[in-house]
């Protein structure tokens, strides 16, 4: 029996990655044609094979092994990679998407604690960070690939909630210098069943603490759901604004999301 401990967070992270991946896996067997446009240029078997691969990179940035990429030139490193791999069957990728998945999460469930890693060059994040980001990949590319085909895909608030909570601690370095440079901002942002956080834009610097007494521009109150396909700019602000499922207010409302522009996703 194993006897090491895993953080509060990693455990669920790995179950979620689990199940997540078996589920996306079941979409991408239904496609019957890769060629359909899935997001921005990528067809859907281009998605595919960005997602079957994104779990060896993380594990092996878990590792310590191999090149990282800066998180600024994540698009540039994503089209070099999917130059260097020809697959394009959601089928096979399936295959290689659950198998990936299945590997990153043994690592991690044989690790104790919550040690700091490096998913990207230059970032030292807990490993429940990494682990959130893949999540976020999977309900995120699973949200591209299921629209495109035409296919179901219910996002589990659950997993929507911990890939937020996990990536808290990667927000400062997602700043956009040369867009944040000269920028003044504080926006409290409140998620279902998630303790309200506010962040801080000034100085070039972006700083995310807990709530408190601090005034803000504005505030923004979402659904997990909702704010992760937001974050991620595969949903229009009006459409949660109009469900419900998004709310701002504030001295400034108009500023909330101003937080997509200066940041990376």
């Amino acid at each position: 029996m194993s006897t090491t401990m895993n953080d509060p967070l990693v455990r669920p992270l790995c179950d979620l990655l689990l199940d997540t991946s078996t589920s996306l896996a079941a979409v991408m067997r239904q496609v019957r044609d890769p060629t359909m446009r899935a997001v921005g240029v990528w067809s859907i078997g281009e998605t595919a094979a960005h997602v079957s691969g994104s779990s060896r990179y993380f594990l092996a940035a878990a590792r310590g092994e191999g090149g990282l990429e800066r998180l600024g030139e994540v698009d540039h490193a994503n089209a070099q990679a999917l130059a260097a791999d020809p697959e394009r069957d959601p089928v096979r990728l399936a295959d290689r998407l659950e198998s990936g998945e299945q590997a990153l999460v043994a690592f991690a469930r044989q690790i104790e604690g919550d040690p700091p890693v490096h998913p990207f060059e230059g970032v030292e994040v807990p490993l429940s960070t990494l682990l959130a980001i893949e999540l976020g990949e999977l309900i995120v590319h699973g949200f591209d690939i299921a629209r495109a085909a035409h296919v179901p895909w219910p996002i589990d608030p659950a997993a929507a909630l911990l890939t937020l909570q996990g990536y808290l601690p990667l927000m400062p370095y997602t700043l956009d210098v040369a867009q944040a440079r000269g920028v003044q901002l504080a926006v409290e942002i409140r998620i279902c069943r998630m303790r309200p956080v506010v962040v801080v834009i000034a100085d070039d610097e972006l700083v995310a603490h807990e709530s408190g007494e601090q005034r803000v521009d504005a505030h923004i109150a979402a659904t997990p759901t909702a704010y992760l396909l937001l974050m991620w700019n595969r949903i229009p602000p009006w459409q949660p604004l109009l469900s419900g499922q998004l709310v701002i207010w504030g001295r400034r409302p108009w500023r909330a999301l101003e937080l997509g522009r200066l940041t990376h996703a």
